[in-house]
């Protein structure tokens, strides 16, 4: 057990802590890609890996993050009610930024054509 005096700088050593990750981010950005053309690697990480189905780069991204689609066709495959296929939806993440007009070249969003793609 821990005199009075431990416990104490214990807990100023915690919520210090606690205090200083409020500040910190929990996690850099992630951009995930989605190309149903792409014939890489299908993670996601870029347009030559791209993921071929918007649906697993929705399950992959987190708050923070942002999902860019290339022109292309997507149909969605998770059912809000398992087993009712009327029910199957896109659904986003809280805080996931969704962006679509990209020809699979782009390095920044501003480079998107959202009239031809």
């Amino acid at each position: 057990m821990l005199s009075p005096r431990a416990t104490l700088h214990v807990l100023a050593f915690l919520m210090l802590g606690h205090v200083l990750s409020a500040f910190a981010p929990v996690r850099a950005e992630t951009i995930w890609f989605v190309n149903d053309d792409a014939a890489g690697a299908n993670d996601g990480r870029n347009w030559a890996g791209a993921f071929v189905d918007l649906q697993s780069a929705l399950s992959a991204a987190v708050a923070g993050d942002e999902v860019w689609v290339a022109a292309g066709r997507y149909v969605p495959t998770r059912e809000t009610e398992p087993g009712n296929a009327r029910t199957v939806t896109f659904e986003l993440s809280t805080g996931v930024a969704l962006y679509g007009g990209f020809a699979a070249t782009e390095t920044t969003r501003d480079q998107r054509d959202v009239q031809s793609n």
